[in-house]
């Protein structure tokens, strides 16, 4: 037998153990900079080893975080876009439309001013002028301070010539400068106003704005000529003018407060024949209308004042 065979194999097999051994273990070394190389080796052994654990934890993560990254991009705020002549045009209507509530008056004169001034065309200017004279006309004819009524009446009245020069044919300047003109003639007086010639400036604008469109702001040219012949001092006044005009108006536009108002007065100083009864169904007719169902602000100021009149000439309450 020949057990050497089998003791070599054995014997190989532990040196070669052992010379694995040395080699992978040789930090294991006693000396100084043996100890340093093995610390450095064995932070090197853990960072492969933990290196595919992160890459798997990043790949994991970073579809997340460009998902939290696009949804924390907050878009900046779009620059406000400065409006436009049209735009300025029916923020002045709107507001006049509401003309009643504090403040609003004066923004939809704003609103046209600030029109006129970035105006291009002709036409944006006309539109831009009459509606600076409607609104100089409603703050003068309620302004309780003459100078108020008198500077806002005379704007009122300039304006609109400009929208006249700028559109003859059209009927806005006509009618919104002279009824701003009437009101500069009652802060003035009304016979200063008749030397000054405002009477003939308005008489003509008036005029025409029958002549182009007699029932434009529910018949407001009638309405307010035949206002005018009531108004003027006795040696000009004309009753049956004045009556005459107020009825077509009335006709025309039948749910307008205003000129019911109108006409009731011109009929109680008339005071011919049945005057009085007509004054008295006119102002029972002012009464029973629905201010909603014509211009509101208008409205709602003029039915007061209708029954406050009923009551004094009739004793009737409504």
């Amino acid at each position: 037998m020949h057990p050497k065979p089998f003791r070599f194999r054995k014997t190989l097999k532990k040196r070669r153990k052992r010379w694995y051994l040395d080699r992978v273990f040789w930090f294991q070394s006693n000396s100084k900079g043996n100890a340093m190389l093995r610390a450095s080796f064995i932070v090197l052994c853990g960072l492969l080893w933990t290196l595919p654990v992160w890459a798997g934890t990043l790949d994991a993560q970073a579809p997340n975080a460009g998902e939290n990254a696009a949804e924390k991009t907050v878009e900046a705020p779009a620059t406000p876009q400065e409006p436009t002549v049209a735009d300025l045009f029916r923020s002045s209507d709107t507001t006049w439309k509401k003309r009643h509530r504090k403040g609003n008056i004066q923004k939809s004169l704003d609103f046209a001013e600030t029109a006129l001034k970035k105006a291009t065309t002709d036409k944006e200017r006309f539109d831009a002028n009459w509606r600076i004279a409607r609104a100089c006309f409603w703050i003068a004819e309620w302004a309780k301070n003459d100078d108020i009524k008198e500077k806002m009446g005379k704007k009122g009245w300039e304006t609109g010539q400009e929208a006249v020069k700028l559109q003859p044919k059209r009927v806005e300047g006509y009618y919104f400068g002279g009824i701003s003109l009437a009101q500069y003639g009652k802060a003035i007086g009304v016979v200063s106003a008749v030397f000054k010639g405002v009477s003939g400036d308005y008489e003509e604008a008036l005029e025409k704005a029958i002549k182009i469109n007699a029932k434009y702001e529910m018949a407001g040219p009638t309405r307010g000529y035949g206002r005018y012949w009531f108004k003027l001092p006795a040696m000009k006044r004309d009753l049956d003018r004045s009556a005459k005009l107020l009825e077509r108006s009335a006709k025309d536009a039948p749910q307008k407060l205003r000129t019911h108002f109108y006409l009731a007065e011109t009929y109680l100083k008339r005071d011919k024949g049945d005057d009085r009864e007509k004054a008295r169904k006119a102002l029972e007719t002012c009464v029973g209308l629905d201010p909603k169902k014509e211009e509101y602000p208008d409205g709602i100021l003029f039915k007061p004042q209708c029954k406050k009149l009923l009551e004094k000439e009739f004793g009737t309450k409504k």
